[in-house]
């Protein structure tokens, strides 16, 4: 293949990393994203319909399935599979911290039903490790088929969030960066490298009563791990529509993928 007839509104993948509360949802929901299908496993569906509605009156194409930790995993299994068979959305939403408690929940099910396993008070306590199922096999089944729905011409988006991490030098000195988070660590050092842009959603505020929303693509001073092909600065949206301001950039780079 010809890397110079790589077409420069071709699908693209990307991971919006933050806070809870710093707005990923509601940008991966925005109307150049449309239609748009949410795997949404944070039920924070509320709270986008709310922000679309107040700002535009209305929060068309948005299309979404709840799905439930501990009950939901064969329907999210099925419904990734339907999305992979018939690939109608311009682009599709995955929120990773939640998608690994619903699988983990699944394998806690399973193995709390065939009574096996240490118990607190008549509680299954064990933890996913007593298991042998890592990150890295939950993880890439879902990257694998995010990839597949880029190569097909769809956008993907992994919302992620994250936690501090204590970071040590080989001197002994050590830092603090907001890292990945999966089930209580952090996520493999490999995930980013899967995705053509890493950004950073946060939060800043402006006194008492006002907090600003930011995308800032090559992250903060802690946040570690950003990264952009498209020479993005900074997006300052609050009460704005994140993928207009977006395209406002893109458009002279070849835009988002109509």
């Amino acid at each position: 293949m010809d890397l110079d007839k790589i077409r420069k509104d071709s699908a693209y993948s990307c991971i919006f990393k933050g806070m809870s509360g710093a707005g990923k949802t509601t940008a991966s929901c925005g109307k150049e994203f449309r239609p748009v299908y949410v795997f949404d496993t944070d039920q924070r569906m509320l709270s986008v319909a709310s922000y679309y509605r107040k700002l535009d009156g209305h929060c068309k194409d948005i299309e979404y399935d709840s799905f439930i930790m501990r009950e939901h995993f064969k329907m999210l299994d099925k419904k990734m599979d339907e999305i992979f068979a018939r690939p109608n959305h311009k682009t599709v939403v995955m929120q990773l911290t939640s998608y690994i408690h619903n699988v983990l929940a699944h394998v806690l099910n399973f193995k709390a039903g065939a009574n096996t396993g240490k118990k607190v008070a008549d509680i299954h306590v064990n933890s996913i490790e007593d298991y042998n199922v890592e990150d890295a096999a939950l993880i890439f089944e879902m990257i694998g088929f995010m990839k597949s729905l880029q190569a097909r011409g769809t956008n993907v988006i992994l919302e992620a969030h994250i936690t501090p991490i204590e970071i040590k030098a080989l001197d002994g000195s050590s830092s603090t960066s907001m890292e990945i988070l999966t089930k209580g660590r952090k996520a493999p050092a490999q995930l980013p490298g899967y995705f053509d842009e890493v950004w950073l959603f946060n939060t800043i505020r402006r006194g008492v009563n006002r907090t600003d929303y930011i995308m800032q693509p090559l992250g903060d001073a802690v946040t570690r791990g950003c990264k952009t092909s498209r020479d993005l600065v900074d997006i300052e949206w609050t009460n704005k529509d994140f993928s207009v301001e977006l395209k406002k950039q893109m458009d002279g780079q070849g835009g988002i993928k109509a």
